[in-house]
């Protein structure tokens, strides 16, 4: 099952209080445990109005509506490498991403549109001010904003081609910081990922990551686990079979027919010992 993330606010987005009960402390391991966060990347995104809305940008969209503008999200973002696994609701469970970064948001007009896709051309269509730019920029992650290289960044009001060595030259900037201070940086949610469970209820949600987390200790497959769990009518009827199968991949097990490595055991046996994973 693919995983689609999607971009969320860190101040727009919370949790309900009901699915914060169900927050699991089982990581999803995405990387190298021993490293708190991964390399900065750089990613490119065109959105809507409304999805600049969601992702914080709302005053911003609104000083720039006009006809034919187009809107761009640049991210550099270094994210943690474990994802939290959350029980949102009855019908849906949510992994969740933190990180640290920033956005670039670009409103584009007055360029003809094929261009207005492509970032690199809208950049070299300003410099020449055959474009229309106007820039706003978040910081994400506890006191980065007063690093001297994003101050930089968020003061800057003019795009160009010079404003992209500048994203380029913050993400590395931005990874070398995290090397040495990581430990100290609170990260924020950046990224959700919803995946449908039908009919399920809390108490559902809390038994069958039990039972997954249970399997998992036992080194059975997530196969193994489903099968098992379905020879007994009593229990059967508690299970469902797509949380279970998030907790497997929550601890990093890819395949149905995995077993669980003796580290992803202990992992298991420690969350049982904690007591915590609901």
């Amino acid at each position: 099952m693919a995983l689609k993330w999607e971009m969320v606010d860190p101040d727009l987005y919370r949790p309900t209080k009901e699915s914060a009960k169900y927050l699991t402390r089982v990581p999803l391991k995405v990387g190298d445990e021993n490293i708190p966060y991964s390399s900065a990347t750089i990613s490119g995104f065109v959105f809507s109005a409304e999805a600049m809305i969601s992702l914080g940008f709302g005053t911003f969209v609104q000083s720039n509506l006009e006809v034919g503008v187009l809107f761009h999200v640049l991210e550099v973002a270094a994210y943690k490498n474990v994802v939290k696994v959350v029980d949102q609701n009855k019908s849906e469970i949510r992994l969740e991403q933190t990180g640290v970064g920033f956005r670039v948001a670009l409103a584009v007009s007055n360029i003809d549109f094929d261009l207005a896709v492509n970032v690199g051309q809208v950049a070299a269509a300003a410099e020449i001010k055959n474009a229309n730019v106007n820039i706003d920029v978040k910081v994400y992650g506890a006191a980065l904003e007063q690093l001297g290289f994003l101050k930089k960044l968020t003061q800057l009001q003019k795009f160009d081609s010079n404003y992209l060595q500048l994203v380029s030259t913050s993400a590395a900037n931005l990874t070398k910081y995290l090397a040495k201070n990581g430990d100290n940086i609170s990260p924020d949610t950046m990224k959700i990922s919803p995946l449908a469970v039908p009919n399920q209820s809390p108490f559902n949600s809390s038994y069958s990551i039990d039972e997954g987390i249970n399997s998992i200790w036992y080194g059975r497959s997530l196969e193994e686990a489903l099968k098992w769990a379905s020879t007994e009518p009593r229990r059967w009827e508690k299970v469902d079979a797509l949380t279970v199968e998030a907790t497997y991949r929550s601890f990093g097990i890819l395949s149905d027919i995995q077993k669980p490595s003796e580290r992803q055991r202990d992992d298991a046996y420690q969350a049982l010992v904690a007591g915590d994973f609901y």
